[in-house]
């Protein structure tokens, strides 16, 4: 049983499937890589226990076989190989891999001693599928990735709402895109959605079998399950804050602000609780930090129902949310006693604010 492969061609099936792989050292299967070629398609599984991905190569020709192997040695090997092409033949203890040399890799096998085997899921591919496009999903890995929940306080938070919009919250933090995708609320949870990079600029066939999702795309089929917490999702409160109105909106130069944002952190430190001032002032945005060591002053580029206006906000917060966005100018909105609120296209972005002691918000 035996296989020649162009060796950029697998290089670029592992780069992806890599992808998939969690590697968590109390779950043995996320570390391994499965290799399987049958009638002509060569298909390399990985899982982080939870989610699967397959990715695809076609046409393929070589004996069929399947095998499993350590998915970090094999890619690190394919990945430094300079030969035109690579082989792999299964022998029967190794893996044998060929390109500048010979490489053995043992044969993995379960506590019966049988090979080991990836565990399939069952999925009954029925009905049309919804489509998900390329740009909607470039808006979840930036804007809607930047506001997603990191830690369990809540574990529904580190998933991604879909409903008549997506929204992702860690409850400083909030991040709306209007665009409906399922036809009932869905919550994903962010790994899966995470991988869905991978099918770069396809569009993506989804499929769904009770709380199980497949996600098809060019080479790519990734299998996962909703979160069981969409109950426990404060989706009302959230919309609330996010259709929440601002009295005053002012237009500033996104890089401009990033830039200045950049300069007065080195003046900002954990003791204020990273926060700056932001001050509203018919003359443009001022910036200033905490120990008033450090301030700009931006231009507005817009200004709509000016109003004096100063909050106190957390830096880092902030440019983790301009960070997200793609467009020339940053839209604000400010005037609301807990919260800025910025727009850009279909994506609306809420940080609150800070307490400070000083009188400002």
């Amino acid at each position: 049983m035996k296989v020649k492969l162009n060796t950029l061609v697998l290089q670029a099936l592992m780069d992806k499937a890599i992808k998939g792989a969690s590697q968590n050292k109390m779950i043995p299967l996320t570390s391994l890589l499965e290799i399987e070629l049958k009638e002509g398609v060569l298909t390399l599984t990985t899982t982080d226990a939870t989610n699967t991905l397959k990715v695809f190569a076609r046409e393929i020709k070589g004996d069929d076989f399947r095998v499993v192997v350590p998915v970090d040695l094999f890619h690190k090997l394919v990945s430094k190989v300079t030969t035109e092409h690579i082989t792999l033949e299964l022998k029967e203890n190794s893996l044998e891999v060929v390109g500048n040399g010979t490489y053995q890799l043992d044969l993995l096998l379960d506590e019966d001693g049988t090979l080991v085997k990836f565990p399939e899921y069952e999925f009954k591919e029925k009905g049309e599928p919804t489509k998900l496009k390329p740009e909607t999903v470039k808006t979840l890995l930036t804007s809607n990735k930047a506001a997603l929940a990191q830690t369990m306080e809540n574990p529904a938070l580190t998933g991604y709402y879909f409903g008549d919009q997506v929204i992702t919250s860690d409850t400083f933090k909030i991040c709306g895109q209007a665009e409906q995708v399922f036809k009932k609320p869905t919550l994903l949870p962010g790994e899966l959605v995470h991988l869905l990079s991978l099918c770069g600029d396809s569009e993506i066939d989804i499929y769904r079998d009770g709380q199980q999702l497949l996600f098809k795309a060019g080479n790519i089929i990734i299998h996962g399950w909703e979160l069981d917490l969409l109950g426990e999702f404060p989706v009302e409160a959230i919309s609330n804050y996010l259709n929440q109105d601002f009295p005053s909106m002012c237009k500033i130069n996104r890089k401009s602000f990033m830039e200045a944002l950049d300069r007065l952190a080195l003046f900002v430190s954990p003791y204020d609780r990273n926060g700056v001032y932001l001050t509203f002032t018919d003359k443009g945005l001022q910036i200033t930090s905490k120990q008033k060591n450090s301030s700009e002053l931006l231009s507005y580029k817009e200004s709509k129902n000016f109003k004096d206006f100063v909050c106190y906000v957390d830096i880092l917060m902030l440019d983790d949310q301009v960070s997200a966005q793609t467009g020339e100018d940053l839209e604000l909105w400010y005037g609301h006693e807990t919260a800025l609120k910025m727009v850009s296209g279909k994506v609306t972005q809420i940080v609150a604010l800070l307490l400070d002691e000083e009188g400002a918000v």
